[in-house]
């Protein structure tokens, strides 16, 4: 099957000049281009292998941060825990004295108290004797 095309397009009539200050010669002119899209392609792939490098180099710098200031966290918290727990075991010491002491001050409080033997027996009686 054929297509249809429209009417091509104009054709310009200007030409370019042949030659001129600024103008190489037509087969060097290819070469200078190419040359200078070689050069561009190194440049950018020199540049592309600074910014891996770079990359690199960043990521481990970023591992090696990394590490140390979890090893520095680690270390503090070691001892901040440490600390934490000696002052818990320090309290917990002072506290268990201190109930200690009253409970032998209560205990002797109590011993101290006269006691009525008769009055005890007589409240034993009744209580079980359901006189409450």
């Amino acid at each position: 099957m054929a297509t249809v095309q429209g009417p091509s397009p104009p054709v310009s009539r200007t030409r370019l000049p042949e030659s001129g200050p600024f103008m190489a010669e037509p087969s060097r002119q290819g070469d200078a281009v190419q040359e200078t899209l070689n050069h561009l392609l190194e440049v950018e792939a020199e540049a592309q292998a600074l910014v891996n490098g770079a990359e690199d180099e960043a990521a481990v710098r970023i591992t090696q941060a990394e590490k140390r200031n979890r090893a520095q966290y680690d270390e503090r918290f070691a001892a901040r825990s440490a600390e934490l727990e000696a002052a818990y075991e320090r309290e917990t010491a002072l506290i268990h004295e201190a109930f200690r002491k009253e409970l032998l001050e209560y205990q002797a409080g109590l011993e101290s108290l006269p006691r009525d033997q008769d009055a005890f027996n007589a409240a034993v009686e009744r209580f079980f004797a359901g006189e409450h």
